[in-house]
């Protein structure tokens, strides 16, 4: 079965723009990762907690953007094809992510340093608004009766960006920890300057850059989405904001919260993030292979519902020991990986094809933006109970995401003949 897939001319041409989806992942991880740094270099202030509050809701300004890129690219997809906008999204992605390792800091040129921070920021929000849920679209309208583990790929993909992001950083911290304070204070670039490399490997793989334009001279009204069922966008926006949220809590806000929380060196708290990072590399293809139909996925992804509970009340137990908490945190991954595996296709497949990239980035994009505040929103749940408050904060957003998935299945349930 694999073997025919992979034969695919097809699927090879969709994993080969797929690696774009790394250069966007890695960007978007290296910025959660160094957190501290940043707030350090553009946000200088004596408060901790206030520094790295306002570097997380500059975090949250790339996930604001998101909805207008996923309008931009979403269109252009729908009107000149799918891997055009792709494409297009890729590039600005790199160039932005290049742009901030090489931008002075607040020490330098003052206020501007945040608000160019901002700025570049704005750009990649509106660069992941079409690249990610363009090569979902991509992977519906792909001949092939393994639609699910296609897009398990994409998150596969996107994982991998994560997992080189955070050894990348991980490295460069040890690398340059014994080295003078004044080479320390530029190390945090380096990552970011990495992604030009990813960049390179990405123009090999794709030579012809996808540029070729197909117009289908449509026009894409935007109403006509919200008008043809608004319970059904509301619910797959329900849905791609918990899938988001458990996302950059899993594997980007971790890493502050070990740090600051749990008292894991940074060098600890990175091991820990990588290896859940590697994991669920395999994790995503596996749940992908697996699946069957749409409302097989539904019930599995509710089922694994259960397996996240578990694993945040493990996580609780933290005080006790913190092999709790690792183990904890891979059931929590294992579920995760699990349901977004199963319903990430969804946010395509049920619309039309006609708009269906359109659809499925504004929907997709517009979870994004409650999903780019979740850190904040963790760490303010912290800042009233450290042990219990994102144990309490992580339930409260899996039992909304199994009523969501279960109003799903009654709209799916409906539309069988």
């Amino acid at each position: 079965m694999l073997k025919s897939i992979f034969s695919n001319k097809s699927t090879q041409d969709f994993l080969k723009t797929s690696f774009g989806n790394i250069v966007e992942w890695y960007d978007f991880t290296v910025y959660g990762l160094l957190a501290i740094q940043l707030a350090q270099v553009f946000f200088p202030n004596n408060n901790k907690f206030t520094g790295l509050i306002i570097i997380f809701a500059t975090f949250a300004t790339g996930f604001i953007a998101r909805p207008f890129g996923s309008l931009i690219f979403g269109i252009i997809g729908d009107t000149y094809g799918n891997y055009y906008a792709v494409t297009l999204s890729i590039w600005l992605m790199a160039i932005s992510s290049g742009c901030i390792s090489l931008l002075p800091d607040y020490q330098t040129i003052g206020i501007y340093a945040p608000l160019l921070l901002v700025f570049l920021r704005i750009c990649q929000g509106l660069s992941a608004g079409g690249q990610f849920s363009g090569l979902i679209t991509i992977a519906v309208n792909t001949d092939t009766n393994k639609t699910t583990f296609l897009i398990s790929l994409v998150h596969a993909i996107a994982v991998t960006g994560g997992f080189l992001a955070s050894l990348i950083v991980y490295l460069n911290f040890n690398l340059f920890n014994q080295l003078p304070q004044t080479i320390q204070s530029i190390a945090w670039r380096i990552p970011f300057g990495i992604s030009f490399v990813l960049f390179m490997i990405y123009l090999w793989l794709n030579p012809y850059y996808n540029f070729h334009v197909h117009s289908t001279g449509k026009k894409i009204g935007i109403s006509t989405i919200f008008q043809v069922q608004p319970q059904k966008v509301l619910l797959l926006i329900g849905l791609s904001t918990i899938n988001f949220c458990n996302y950059y809590i899993l594997f980007t806000y971790s890493t502050a919260y070990m740090q600051m929380h749990l008292q894991i060196s940074s060098t600890h708290s990175f091991i820990v993030i990588n290896s859940i990072l590697f994991l669920s590399i395999f994790l995503y293809p596996l749940f992908g292979y697996i699946a069957k139909d749409v409302l097989y996925r539904i019930s599995y992804a509710q089922k694994m519902c259960v397996l996240y509970l578990l694993g945040i009340s493990l996580f609780t137990l933290t005080p006790l020991h913190l092999i709790y908490a690792l183990i904890g945190l891979i059931l929590m991954v294992t579920a995760f990986c699990a349901i977004a595996s199963m319903t990430t296709g969804l946010l395509a497949e049920m619309f039309l094809k006609s708009y269906r990239m359109t659809a499925c980035s504004l929907i997709f994009n517009a979870g994004g933006i409650i999903g780019g505040f979740a850190p904040i929103l963790a760490e303010t749940a912290n800042k009233l109970s450290v042990q219990l408050g994102l144990p309490i904060f992580l339930v409260g957003i899996i039992i909304s995401l199994f009523i969501i998935l279960q109003y799903i299945k009654r709209l799916v349930l409906q539309q069988i003949p």
